[in-house]
Parts: C-alpha cells; structure tokens; sequence
C-alpha cells in the first residue's frame, strides 16, 4: 500500500464520497421514459395488445385494454418505435429521448390485414386393430381438411 500524506487521504476519501453519492443519481440521469396510447385509426377506439418495440435498445411492451403502454430506462438519444396489432398496417416513428424526459407518442393504427402464421399439423400412425384403441379416431383424409 502506498504512503498517504493526510491531505491526500482526505482528498481521496472525499473523492470516493462525490463519486459514492452522485454515481447512481448521474447512471439515472442518462435515460427516460416513453408513453403513448394506441388507437384504431378509423375507429378512434384503443387498441389493447399491441406491441410496441423500441431499436435501440431492443425492448418491446404491449399495450393494456385501454391502448396504453409505458417504456421505462429508454436510453437518452434517438430510438425508433414501431408498433404491430393484428389487423392493422404496422407503424414506425423516431423519438428523441432527453435525459430524465419522458416522451409521449400517441399511434393511431390504420386497418390492414389479418395475417396469422400458418398452422402446420402433421401426424403419424401405424396399424391398430379398432378394439384395440381406448379412445374413439377418426380419420381425415387430404380431401377432407
């Protein structure tokens, strides 16, 4: 360990105390926070579930019933937000967060399609004599389904 005068262990110490005290108060500093409520263009009605991503940094919240949603510690500086609801054209837009701000960004949604991903069932079976089976089968054909 090296040799402290006492002016410089007091000096050293009163520097660990700023940095002990203001640390957290200045890593707090550096972010804020983004709010809005997400509405149906045509309707003007909320639109509960959707989703709303920020990039950077990559996070994403949804909305409640009431079409609100809250992002909290958004990075201080530009992030674009992009909001997607089933049944309606996706939405982007960039905001510009100051530290310790919160930005409010209302989205009003326009309808578009309900795209769902596809369903894919695939199944196999072997040969069971009927009075075998504990359970009642039916089975579907191609033409069928």
């Amino acid at each position: 360990m090296d040799d402290l005068t006492p002016h410089k262990a007091r000096r050293r110490a009163a520097f660990v105390a700023v940095v002990a005290l203001l640390g957290p108060h200045l890593l707090l500093a550096q972010t804020g926070a983004l709010k809005g409520v997400v509405t149906a263009a045509d309707t003007h009605a909320p639109v509960g579930g959707a989703c709303v991503s920020l990039a950077p940094p990559s996070c994403a919240v949804l909305t409640d019933a009431h079409g609100v949603y809250f992002v909290r510690g958004v990075p201080a500086g530009a992030a674009t937000v992009t909001v997607t609801a089933s049944g309606s054209e996706p939405a982007r837009d960039t905001v510009t967060v100051a530290d310790g701000q919160t930005v409010t960004l209302d989205v009003a949604l326009a309808p578009g399609p309900l795209l769902l991903s596809s369903i894919v069932v695939t199944a196999t079976r072997s040969p069971t004599e009927a009075e075998r089976v504990a359970t009642t089968m039916d089975v579907l054909t191609a033409q069928l389904v």
